[in-house]
This record gives C-alpha cells, structure tokens and sequence, in this order.
C-alpha cells in the first residue's frame, strides 16, 4: 500500500509526464538521427515538472481544501508551502540553467517555449470558465509539448515523414488530454475550468480523432516500421482507456507516452 502511495504522489507530481516526454525524445533522436544536446535532457523534465506545478498551485491557490473534489488537488492545497518551495528553488535553478550555462539552440527554444507558455497561462486563468476557450486547453498544450520535442530536429532537416511523426505525436496527446478532460468534466464545471470536454458533441468527436490519429501513425510505418508501431500501439492503447478504463488509476494513461522505450532499446 505505501508503494502505491509513493506512486501515486509521483503521479501527482507529474513525474510520470516528465518520463514519457524524455523517452519520446530519445525516440525522435533514434527516428531522425538527430542528437540532441545533453542539457535538452536535463531541461526538458525539469520545466514540465515546474510547469505542472505552477499550474496546479494556481488552480488551488482561491480554493479551501473542503472543497477541493479531486485528490489531485486536496494533494496540492494541502502540500502547497512544500511544493511551492520547491517549484521556487526549481524555477531559479532553470533560469540559471537555461540562461547562463545551456547550449544556445536549447537557450532559444527555452525563450520561445517559455513565451508560449505564459501566453497559455495568461489566457487559461485569466478567462477561466470562459465558453469560448472550449478548445483552447487540450489543443494549447498539445501544440507545446509536441513543438518543443520537434522544433530542434526541424531546424536540422524537414520532411513528409517528420511531420507525419510530429502530427502523430501532437494528436495522440490531445487523446490522452481529452480522455483527462471527459473523467474530469464535473470537477472541471464545479471549478470553472474550460475544457473541450463540456461540449456536448465531445464524445463522437473524439471517435473520429481515433481514427484519424491511428491512420497518421500507419503512415509511419513507411518510414520506420518499429517507430510507426509505438504510434499504432499508443493510438489503440489510449482507445482502449477510454473504453475500458474507467477501473484503472489515473496514472496509466501517462504510460502510453513510454511506450516508445521498447522502440528505443531494441527498435
């Protein structure tokens, strides 16, 4: 039981996030046979994680514990002081990090995606519950996270079959964002958050991103045979969470973005 817990505060704290976005780097840098700078690596999960927390602590910060439905945030509301220390101690380190002693390709992608990321804050907390930002959370983020795993091996070299990866990454995490979405829908209206998932046309919408999500990730098979299947694997996976997964831990659905380790290893 103390095992799940540790867990599952890990997945509170976005850990696993931080992962699976490591591990789809390491991909793409098999995929593309672009190398990476090593401080990418280090960078890279750090600032989700400062971002996750920034995030969270703002969607409490207005909140009484009593009542905070979900245990993510009662976690958050009540380790606030703890987490907001470390998100501080965190930050500084990134801007010294990121500032003085980082690669300068990795310096301006840090400017560029820290300047998208205060736009998406801005607008996500300043127009909270806003109808006409419906879209704007689950498509933001996915556009972010897929444009700063990219935006290095686009400079390097472009073609049909990376932008067919970066599209088949961009939408398997506006999946795995609006699966989040529709299990969060009641706490989302009790606390103003907008999402896609209060639109009522949601549910057969998101069947057709399935489809068009799987049929993309076919298309890397013409590529890559082994990356190709991560995508198929991680398309069906996240079909088969939303179908059936409503007994799982919430965490699972994080696990679809390691899914490309294998590919890594022996891909």
């Amino acid at each position: 039981m103390k095992f799940h817990q540790f867990l599952y505060n890990l997945h509170l704290l976005s850990f696993d996030v931080a992962v699976g976005a490591v591990v789809q780097t390491l991909a793409i840098q098999k995929f593309t046979n672009f190398i990476f700078p090593n401080d990418f690596f280090l960078l890279l999960p750090l600032s989700i994680l400062f971002i996750y927390w920034i995030d969270r602590l703002l969607d409490v910060a207005h909140w009484k514990i009593n009542n905070l439905i979900s245990l993510k945030h009662r976690f958050y509301k009540q380790n606030h002081l703890f987490i907001l220390i470390l998100t501080v101690i965190l930050g500084i380190f990134l801007f010294i990090k990121g500032l003085f002693f980082s690669s300068e390709e990795v310096f301006q992608l840090g400017i560029l995606g820290g300047f998208l990321m205060l736009i998406y804050f801005f607008i996500h907390h300043k127009y909270k519950g806003s109808p006409i930002l419906y879209y704007f959370k689950e498509f933001m983020v996915a556009g972010i996270y897929s444009f700063v795993l990219w935006f290095l091996p686009f400079q390097y070299s472009f073609n049909y079959l990376y932008f067919f990866a970066w599209l088949a990454l961009f939408l398997n995490a506006i999946l795995n964002l609006w699966i989040l979405s529709m299990w969060d829908k009641s706490l989302d209206e009790k606390m103003k958050i907008h999402s896609i998932a209060q639109l009522n046309f949601t549910e057969k919408f998101l069947k057709i991103l399935f489809l068009i999500t799987i049929f993309v990730s076919t298309l890397l098979l013409i590529g890559d045979y082994g990356y190709g299947t991560c995508f198929i694997i991680m398309s069906l996976l996240h079909v088969l969470i939303w179908k059936y997964g409503n007994s799982l831990e919430r965490y699972w659905i994080e696990f679809i973005f390691w899914v490309p380790i294998f590919y890594v290893i022996i891909g």
